[in-house]
């Protein structure tokens, strides 16, 4: 029987380039182990979990606000950019500190070491907003107001490709700038830009704006914090327009992912 190999030689690379993906990305989660980023996706979303069970569970099931309001919405809305944007440079700064040598010097791709990044920041984004949903099924569960756990769950699925975008322009940022632009910059823009035109008529067009939008159909209250009234439905419903706004957020990511890959292929950080 002929080697695969030879059999399959595209099918054998493609393999071989996913499991150096998959140590890349390993190795990267190992590192985690001796910085922050590990502590920041769980311990920051803690205070905004603890205040949105306290109103939740006090304001009971009919309550006008809960814990998609206190919980959910103060979280993506205010402390998820910053949450993000700290995850990142505590990944990217130990290779940042060092001008990407540690990196450039192996005998590897240096774009497998930006994926792992990516990869990596992306499981503590999602793990971040799951601490989130872990207070939401809690209030739930002991009937105070806050949405269904499917509904939860859609919700941190929403936030965590809405949000994505903010993963490789952290450490695209942090690698070539410094720790203070990866953080302070993709937060104002998330923060100050979602602020600023969720609102609009073109909100699905900008991506901190369809980022801060986007989880208003699974949870019910508007990037404000305050409860949908039913005659809005229509306004934050899942419809064509949200579709497009979801996959803006997705193609932003994807784009400065690709960006970051080619930049990792041609040199260190400056």
């Amino acid at each position: 029987m002929r080697d695969a190999t030879n059999v399959f030689p595209a099918i054998s690379a493609s393999v071989s380039r996913w499991e150096e993906l998959r140590r890349a990305a390993a190795a990267e989660i190992q590192k985690t182990r001796h910085g922050s980023a590990r502590g920041v996706a769980v311990l920051l979303p803690l205070p905004l979990v603890a205040l949105g069970l306290a109103i939740g569970v006090a304001s009971g099931k009919s309550g006008p606000i809960g814990y998609s309001t206190c919980g959910w919405n103060y979280w993506y809305s205010l402390m998820l950019p910053v949450s993000v944007s700290l995850q990142c440079v505590s990944v990217a700064g130990l290779d940042a500190r060092h001008s990407l040598r540690s990196v450039l010097g192996l005998p590897l791709d240096p774009s497998l070491s930006w994926w792992g990044k990516v990869t990596t920041c992306l499981l503590l984004l999602l793990t971040s907003n799951a601490v989130v949903l872990a207070g939401s099924v809690v209030v739930w569960a002991l009937g105070g107001s806050a949405p269904t756990p499917p509904a939860g769950i859609e919700a941190a699925l929403i936030l965590t490709i809405g949000f994505a975008w903010m993963v490789p322009a952290s450490l695209l940022l942090s690698l070539r700038i410094g720790t203070l632009a990866g953080v302070a910059i993709p937060s104002l823009v998330q923060i100050g830009g979602g602020i600023a035109l969720w609102g609009s008529d073109a909100w699905w067009a900008f991506v901190p704006s369809a980022a801060l939008r986007l989880p208003s159909a699974p949870l019910g209250v508007d990037p404000s914090g305050i409860p949908v009234a039913p005659q809005s439905y229509a306004t934050y419903a899942i419809n064509g327009t949200w579709w497009a706004a979801l996959a803006l957020c997705t193609v932003a990511f994807v784009l400065l992912s690709l960006v970051g890959a080619r930049l990792a292929r041609g040199g260190g950080a400056s």
